[in-house]
């Protein structure tokens, strides 16, 4: 009762009912599966690098710690562990990513693609409607935003391709509020505007809320600008506290990241779309007849509008600037000029003076919102036209053009290929030791052995072990792709020029990959080939005894650190700055026949346990990430966590046996949930109520 009459408040139902608007919903499924029938029906699955460097090793450790029947805070596999969950790219709170715990991945990609595309069609289909355009308009609009290029060309990135579904819907229901006066349309658009930041790329969510913002000051509709004010304010504040869980954690990891303080201009413009890309983008089948091209990166650079909706919408732009639809136009030319960043003069003026915008990079990511726009302007387009068959055409040739421009759009891959374990991967992962693994920047960057077949020239892609692909396989890298690096650890990883450093000793480094040959008598080679796989026989355990601390300044700890004098299997690193408490053996006070044993009883996502047995006094040191919200016992009594070796963790642990337990229990993530859930009962509480009120869908009351 509650969907039946939200939808025809929605879609203000009049003449044509609900059966017509199943009728083209089954028609955008329909052809969503059309459009991505190559990866529904031939055996192969879509293929970025991203897709395998980003996603893959993510939605891996997703699948195993819900198998575990855990929680994935933590990911222990790349940059010596860093939070999983609070990293909004995860994705963890969405609920359609359950499809990645159900299934294979490469069958989870087709789902979700097709679905996503789908669900953006139909929102925008539901937006258009409500909006008054008629049928060939909605179907149009509709279609042109599931099928432009920059969705196209953006799905490979998971995060990117959920999260653009949404947009429509969140403004769907702001706009109501504003026209109909409603609270509880401003609550639809938050709660909707909150999954689109479970999704996993809030920075969409942050451009839909700038649009929205204008849209409430320029737009002619609805109450005067104070209400407005008041509706935005709401907006804004319910997405989020709807948002909290993901939110609140992420800012922790944010505030512990190199993006710490924001982003110099130079970084948050990487991306930006030059102008002579720019116009190969806009008039693609003019020069390249939809050839495979794939310019600076297509997957965050790129865009296609269709040229003949392009052309229907220049020959329309005079009454595309009148009344609503002209806000629209001017999303769409602002878009695409802020798309160009550091090729637009102004663009430094953008960042410094909007709020929030020097939090995100790739301003090419903006152009979301020029396909929001134009999808808008063409529906509204043709469906000024006054004959029914015209509208067909144009409608039908459109489409058939999108769909010319999708079939080469996108790389494909063999479905086997995501789980296939190449010879490194099976050589490192039958290792029954805990340990981590290096590639060096030579090889991180060279191209993989020639091979005339497909498959296999990405297969020996895949053996040559790129950041983050390890862990797809439980394998832990010492670094990582990720967008939210641990600041202290990020400049720990940066000492590291050479593989004779001590520090990859201290990081429990057991296997060097490289192209290069190494002398070094500690290294032995045990796979020869395109990369040489060594072996590094001083590398340390996980976890070790460390009987004498050496205080160092702040400054001077990462330069002791990266010369030969620091020997990590003897001395722990501690910032004259932070002394550890009264706890200060020194080196004359520990035997010299000293033994200590140190075992690992368990080693999960958020948990480890540690038995150790020692005659001296010590520091148990774990290469692993300091990092707020962990906690550590020893003997069931709470012990604190030293920042140890710059960026590293160590405990004082005195002479004995003692079992020790370390487990990460963030704060922000307990408070973020009470928040949201709180936030969630309340909505529905307040939605129950309003239905009872309101069943009929009337405008009188919010």
């Amino acid at each position: 009762m509650m969907l039946k009459s939200l939808l025809k408040t929605v879609l203000e139902m009049r003449g044509d009912g609900a059966r017509v608007h199943i009728k083209w919903a089954a028609v955008l499924f329909l052809l969503s599966a059309a459009f991505w029938h190559k990866i529904v029906f031939t055996g192969q699955v879509l293929f970025f690098d991203l897709t395998e460097k980003l996603f893959f090793p993510s939605f891996a450790l997703y699948k195993s710690a819900l198998a575990a029947k855990t929680i994935p805070l933590w990911n222990p596999f790349v940059l010596c562990g860093m939070p999983f969950l609070a990293n909004p790219q995860a994705g963890c709170y969405y609920p359609f990513n359950i499809v990645y715990a159900l299934t294979g991945f490469a069958a989870a990609i087709k789902i979700s693609i097709v679905l996503h595309a789908f669900m953006a069609g139909l929102f925008m289909y539901f937006l258009s409607r409500s909006m008054k355009f008629g049928t060939a308009a909605a179907v149009l609009s509709a279609a042109v935003y599931m099928f432009n290029g920059f969705f196209v060309l953006h799905a490979g990135i998971l995060s990117n391709a959920s999260s653009y579904a949404w947009t429509p819907l969140v403004f769907l229901f702001f706009r109501k509020a504003l026209a109909d006066q409603k609270v509880f349309y401003a609550l639809l658009a938050a709660l909707f505007a909150a999954v689109q930041v479970f999704a996993g790329f809030p920075q969409f969510t942050y451009y839909c809320a700038v649009v929205m913002f204008f849209y409430a000051v320029f737009a002619r509709t609805g109450p005067g600008i104070v209400k407005k004010a008041g509706y935005l304010a709401l907006f804004a504040a319910s997405t989020a506290v709807f948002s909290m869980a993901q939110v609140l954690p992420a800012l922790e990891v944010v505030k512990n990241s190199v993006r710490g303080g924001g982003m110099g201009f130079e970084h948050a413009a990487v991306y930006s779309i030059s102008p002579e890309i720019f116009a190969k983008f806009i008039f693609l089948p003019l020069w390249d007849w939809f050839k495979p091209f794939w310019p600076d990166d297509p997957h965050i650079t790129g865009f296609y509008f269709s040229v003949v909706a392009l052309v229907l919408v220049f020959v329309s732009v005079k009454k595309l600037m009148k009344g609503e639809i002209s806000f629209f136009l001017w999303v769409f030319i602002v878009s695409l000029a802020l798309s160009l960043g550091s090729y637009l003069p102004v663009y430094k003026l953008f960042y410094h003076a909007v709020p929030g915008w020097k939090y995100f990079r790739f301003p090419a990511q903006v152009n979301s919102m020029s396909a929001f726009a134009f999808a808008l302007l063409a529906g509204y387009s043709v469906g000024n036209m006054r004959s029914t068959r015209l509208k067909t055409v144009v409608v039908a040739l459109i489409v058939a053009e999108l769909f010319l421009f999708g079939a080469k759009a996108h790389q494909l891959i063999d479905d086997s290929y995501y789980e296939t374990k190449t010879g490194n991967i099976e050589l490192l992962a039958g290792d029954g030791d805990l340990f981590r693994y290096v590639v060096t920047p030579e090889a991180a960057s060279g191209r993989p052995e020639f091979d005339e077949d497909y498959l296999k020239r990405w297969l020996n892609h895949k053996d040559m072990l790129h950041r983050n692909t390890g862990g797809a396989y439980m394998l832990f890298d010492i670094d990582g792709r990720e967008s939210f690096t641990p600041a202290r650890y990020d400049s720990l990883l940066r000492t590291i020029d050479t593989p004779y450093t001590p520090v990859l000793d201290l990081l429990n480094v057991k296997y060097l990959l490289t192209m290069r040959e190494i002398s070094d008598p500690s290294y032995r080679l045990i796979k020869k080939g395109h990369v040489n796989v060594y072996k590094n026989n001083r590398h340390l355990p996980r976890v070790f005894f460390a009987p004498k601390a050496l205080y160092l300044p702040e400054s001077g700890i990462l330069d002791y650190m990266s010369s030969n004098r620091f020997d990590p299997w003897n001395e722990v690193i501690f910032s004259a700055e932070r002394k550890p408490g009264d706890f200060k053996p020194d080196a004359s006070s520990v035997k010299k026949d000293n033994r200590w044993i140190v075992s690992i009883g368990n080693y999960s996502f958020n948990e480890i346990r540690v038995s150790v047995d020692s005659q001296d006094a010590g520091w148990l040191v774990f290469s692993e990430n300091y990092y707020p919200g962990w906690k550590a016992e020893i003997d069931g009594k709470n012990s604190e966590i030293l920042l140890a070796d710059y960026a590293l963790r160590a405990l004082a642990v005195k002479p004995g046996r003692h079992k020790i337990r370390m487990y990460y229990d963030p704060w922000p993530v307990k408070a973020g949930l009470a928040v949201s859930g709180a936030a969630f009962a309340g909505f529905l509480v307040y939605a129950f109520v309003y239905f009872r009120r309101n069943g009929n869908g009337s405008r009188n009351s919010g």
